[in-house]
């Protein structure tokens, strides 16, 4: 139950954000594409309390708007995003791959300057999973198996860097992920596995 309940904060938070944003859409924006690399992780606990992670490194890459020309923007966002973790308490220390569509919505605080714009970034989104796998097989038919929640909410914190070139946008971010649900469902290994993620990117856009 305490888990729906998180889910539906955060898709109420998304929802009212992104109407809140037709106001500041008028005032102009940018709209881009970017992608960059994770460093993933989670928070696991496993049924004996003696299991160890490790990073893996995976990949995301999305499309923004970026509307308010001011010191305060809003910005929706639509990313594919490579979480999981390195699984060093098995055999072979497999890979724990998890593969997601993620929604996000997040406010942006920046010095609106000509040409060089720094800014922090928080917001929330929601993870879609689209794929799990284990060493290369499945989650269902690996060997420990793992059943996962669909749907991961996540609180998203950063900081970007703009540089302005007449009507086009170069950005760099970096960023930090962190799942606000378990998203084990059922394991032979883990009672909990919460997502943890740094992520650099870097990307192109054209302001309006």
């Amino acid at each position: 139950m305490r888990d729906e309940r998180i889910v539906a904060a955060v898709m109420g938070v998304m929802l009212a954000t992104a109407v809140s944003a037709t106001g500041a859409f008028a005032q102009g924006g940018v709209f881009g594409v970017k992608g960059g690399l994770t460093l993933a992780s989670a928070d696991v606990e496993d049924i004996e309390g003696t299991f160890d992670t490790g990073n893996r490194t995976g990949w995301a890459a999305g499309a923004f708007f970026s509307m308010g020309s001011g010191a305060l923007s809003i910005q929706p966002e639509l990313n594919l995003i490579n979480l999981g973790f390195e699984a060093t308490g098995l055999p072979g220390s497999p890979d724990v791959e998890l593969r997601y569509f993620a929604p996000a919505v997040l406010l942006r605080l920046g010095l609106p300057l000509a040409v060089v714009r720094p800014g922090l970034l928080a917001g929330v989104g929601v993870g879609i999973e689209i794929d799990c796998q284990i060493g290369g097989a499945t989650c269902d038919d690996a060997d420990p198996s793992l059943e996962t929640q669909t749907t991961d909410p996540t609180g998203l914190f950063g900081a970007d860097l703009d540089v302005a070139f007449g009507m086009g946008v170069l950005r760099a971010e970096a960023r930090y992920l962190i799942g606000l649900r378990d998203i084990h469902e059922a394991s032979d290994v883990w009672t909990e596995i919460k997502n943890r993620a740094w992520q650099v990117q870097a990307g192109f856009g054209f302001r309006f």
